[in-house]
């Protein structure tokens, strides 16, 4: 018997849109409901209900075997929240850095291995750094990424850096500049990740560790090398300003 392996993002796409029509719904709802409504097979729905069961995204009613919105979202939703309170600290040294720099400044959490730009203050100048508010891209991408990584323990570093082999990363290049991270606390470099174009990033620290980036970025002809090193003590002295509202001893 031939059996078809149906791709993950086919998959990922279906359970995510049985989860938004469960959230949108006014009450629970039953297996022939949510397939009618989504007008996706049954078989295929009911596994994806079983996905959701299982990482308590859902949950089903024993009695009448109906779905709702389960206690895994209250943990994700809680997680999100603590990354805001980040955002709420840091956006007055952005506004700051901004109008120092008049470059594009972003802020970054940690999102497993991934770093996930959560606000931003946008240049001046019509040639400019634009960075997506939701842009999910690898901790060992650019600056913003790494200056995260640097700090990570070594069992979760260890985990990226093989990504990052697998990604076709320049390994001695990377583990040099986070050597350097580790020693001055930013990293200033041009065309890392992005050709034409100069980020300075700096990490941002909680009580626990390394909770998020702060990144100064425009094009490399206007935000040079030179630039960015004069300007990295006022980065890592905002950053440091953040990491001291989020908890993290002075000097730490």
């Amino acid at each position: 018997m031939r059996m078809s392996i149906e791709p993950p993002d086919q998959s990922t796409r279906r359970a995510l849109l049985l989860l938004q029509v469960i959230a949108e719904a006014d009450s629970a709802l039953g297996l022939m409901e949510i397939t009618g409504r989504t007008q996706l097979d049954k078989s295929a729905v009911a596994r994806s209900l079983q996905t959701l069961l299982d990482f308590d995204l859902v949950v089903r009613d024993r009695l009448s075997k109906r779905y709702s919105l389960g206690p895994g979202l209250v943990a994700l939703a809680s997680q999100m929240l603590r990354r805001l309170d980040v955002r709420t600290l840091a956006r007055p040294a952005m506004e700051r850095l901004g109008a120092e720099t008049a470059e594009t400044v972003s802020l970054h959490v940690r999102f497993g291995a991934n770093r996930l730009c959560v606000d931003g203050v946008e240049s001046p100048h019509a040639l400019r750094r634009i960075v997506p508010i939701g842009e999910l891209l690898p901790l060992h991408q650019g600056p913003t990424g790494k200056v995260i990584l640097a700090f990570l323990a070594d069992d979760e570093a260890a985990d990226i850096r093989r990504a990052a082999a697998a990604a076709g990363v320049d390994l001695d290049r990377m583990d040099a500049q986070v050597a350097f991270i580790r020693e001055r606390h930013y990293l200033a470099v041009a065309g890392d990740r992005v050709p034409g174009v100069g980020g300075l990033s700096a990490p941002v620290f909680k009580s626990q560790g390394v909770a998020a980036a702060i990144t100064v970025a425009g094009p490399a002809e206007r935000w040079s090398l030179e630039r960015m090193q004069a300007f990295a003590p006022r980065l890592v002295e905002e950053a440091g300003r953040i990491s001291a509202a989020l908890g993290h001893p002075a000097g730490a």
